[in-house]
């Protein structure tokens, strides 16, 4: 299924590329046959120098071709031998790999946005005991985001039998990678002082549900929902905060201590 954005993305690059075809004496009515691989490979140039395209622009539409030709090949109307195809992906790999779209290094959160962050997560004093057990656990997210470097559905799928004595636990991660988790005095104070006020069993999960649909159980929280908790206490702060963005705090620092990241 194509999403509407798509579709009309395509048609854009198909409309490009019949204005293209024209300066061949081509047009939409014109016989597939009459097509030759010269004619497609030239259009990245064309695009470049008469439409300026950006280089996610001209990704954008060689991919387009490439479903084109798939269209064509899928209703046996490919009118191109094996050498001129090949011919065609080769331009069209390598304009991809000559207009690769610059890689945005992500920006690690602050001190001071972590700090705003557990400003907002403090329970008021006026809280009753789930929105107290909420403020709890999210200051402890908070917290274990920051000293662990675990991503989001490492800590989501945390059991209280996980936790260790030495302020350590063993997760499966990425991959089904076995490795340490490692709590500083801050977060691991921030999840005793949490778990402290739950009745609670080893195999429940250390960050839980406490919305009204849970009752009395200790249901795990989703990725998405611990995202969505950073999400609502970055907007309440005023800040432009991610979940993500604290694995890039953890690592920078980590780099900037160690000068490795292995």
């Amino acid at each position: 299924v194509v999403s509407p954005i798509t579709r009309a993305n395509h048609q854009s690059a198909l409309r490009a590329l019949i204005t293209h075809l024209a300066a061949y004496g081509l047009t939409a009515d014109s016989p597939i046959r009459n097509l030759r691989p010269e004619h497609l490979i030239t259009w990245p140039a064309w695009l470049i120098n008469t439409r300026r395209l950006g280089k996610q622009s001209i990704q954008n539409h060689m991919n387009s071709l490439s479903r084109y030709l798939e269209h064509l090949r899928l209703r046996d109307h490919l009118p191109f031998t094996i050498t001129e195809i090949t011919r065609i992906q080769d331009s069209i790999r390598l304009t991809r790999i000559a207009h690769r779209p610059d890689q945005r290094l992500p920006r690690p959160i602050s001190d001071g946005a972590i700090e705003a962050l557990l400003v907002i997560a403090r329970p008021q004093a006026t809280a009753d005991g789930r929105q107290r057990l909420t403020a709890l656990r999210n200051i402890a997210i908070v917290l274990t985001l920051r000293s662990t470097g675990a991503r989001v559905m490492e800590i989501a799928g945390l059991h209280i039998s996980d936790l260790r004595d030495d302020r350590t636990a063993i997760i499966t991660g990425k991959r089904h990678k076995e490795r340490t988790l490692y709590f500083d005095t801050a977060s691991w104070t921030a999840i005793a002082a949490y778990l402290a006020v739950r009745n609670t069993e080893p195999a429940d999960p250390v960050f839980a549900r406490h919305d009204d649909r849970s009752g009395q159980r200790s249901l795990p929280m989703t990725p998405h929902a611990i995202t969505a908790v950073i999400a609502d206490l970055a907007r309440r702060a005023g800040i432009n905060v991610t979940a993500h963005q604290f694995r890039h705090a953890f690592a920078t620092k980590l780099y900037q201590a160690t000068g490795d990241l292995g």
